[in-house]
């Protein structure tokens, strides 16, 4: 349980402030990768497309 305590805090202290930054910058992209596995792959390939 440590362990996974530990995960939680380094992604909370270490990754969730780098996505905010990008948010703000709207430089986030989401994704909906709840879809079929074409379907997430397409829409990667469109945000590549139009970047």
């Amino acid at each position: 349980m440590d362990t996974l305590k530990k995960r939680f805090d380094t992604h909370n202290n270490d990754c969730i402030p780098i996505i905010n930054l990008f948010l703000n910058e709207n430089k986030c992209i989401f994704i909906n990768a709840n879809k079929n596995i074409q379907d997430v792959w397409s829409d990667i390939q469109y945000v590549f497309t139009n970047m």
